[in-house]
């Protein structure tokens, strides 16, 4: 696709996911609002490199400013 990774973000609900968009150099928040997702979700996306989790859809504006205000 030709973008640049550094401006790209990934939201990820999974440990492999959030691996492979760190991995790649792309900011990567971890998604842990699904039913599927177990407690202890959060803090295994933030072990292995998730710049942020949230579980709310309505947080992701609020998420997506801090973290764009940090990468100007």
């Amino acid at each position: 696709m030709g973008a640049d990774p550094a401006k790209c973000l990934v939201i990820e609900d999974s440990p492999a996911g959030v691996r492979a968009g760190v991995a790649a150099g792309m900011t990567t928040l971890g998604f842990t609002g699904g039913g599927h997702c177990p407690p202890d979700l959060a803090q295994r996306l933030l072990d292995i490199g998730a710049a942020s989790t949230f579980s709310d859809m309505t947080r992701f504006p609020e998420i997506f400013a801090r973290i764009t205000q940090h990468q100007s």
